[in-house]
């Protein structure tokens, strides 16, 4: 039970690589030093892919048609999805910056996870926020886009100035469920860059 895989820094379970570099958990260093966060995201996701990494408990009143549990791999692909779809759809470029807006849920983590994947940088903006306050904030980050939920959308649609993905749309949908073979590759950025901004 002290074995961890030297590959992705995980204890020995469902992995889905060789395991070859085993060694016990105290010879581990104390500090890793990944390449990159989204390569670190990647070895996680492939280790436990069959794994719940989000589960409701009860799913929210104003979204009974909310999936309730998501696995690993099933988050891994949307958020892989989603950064090749920020690219094509929207043209960001690596750097570039995301505004999220958003209950805590799988959609938020997804759009977390696709930031960082694609090398974008996530900006986490309040709920509810007033719409000139919130676009202040945009052109302050520099935001090219901008991802929230549909009662966030319908508020601020007559005044923010940035494109839109809305959670619980098409195009949400088609964004997140991309075959493998049309994602871009990995972006891989150095330790150093920014890859969150808060207010």
């Amino acid at each position: 039970s002290f074995d961890i895989c030297a590959s992705c820094v995980s204890k020995n379970g469902l992995h889905r690589h060789p395991l070859t570099h085993l060694k016990p958990s105290f010879e581990r260093p104390l500090c890793i030093y990944p390449e990159s966060i989204a390569k670190t995201l990647r070895n996680r996701f492939l280790c436990h892919q069959e794994r719940v990494l989000f589960q409701y408990c009860v799913p929210p009143v104003n979204r009974p048609q909310t999936r309730a549990r998501w696995l690993y791999h099933e988050v891994y692909s949307a958020s892989r999805s989603l950064s090749t779809s920020l690219c094509r759809t929207f043209g960001l470029i690596v750097g570039d910056v995301v505004a999220i807006i958003g209950e805590n849920s799988p959609e938020w983590m997804i759009s977390d996870f696709a930031c960082f994947f694609g090398g974008f940088i996530s900006v986490a903006q309040t709920l509810g926020m007033d719409a000139a306050q919130l676009q202040d904030k945009l052109n302050n980050s520099g935001a090219k886009v901008l991802i929230c939920s549909s009662s966030e959308a319908s508020r601020l649609s007559q005044t923010v100035l940035v494109p839109m993905l809305v959670f619980e749309s098409v195009q949400w949908s088609d964004s997140i469920s991309l075959p493998e073979s049309a994602w871009m590759p990995l972006v891989i950025r150095p330790p150093s860059s920014p890859c969150t901004f808060t207010y």
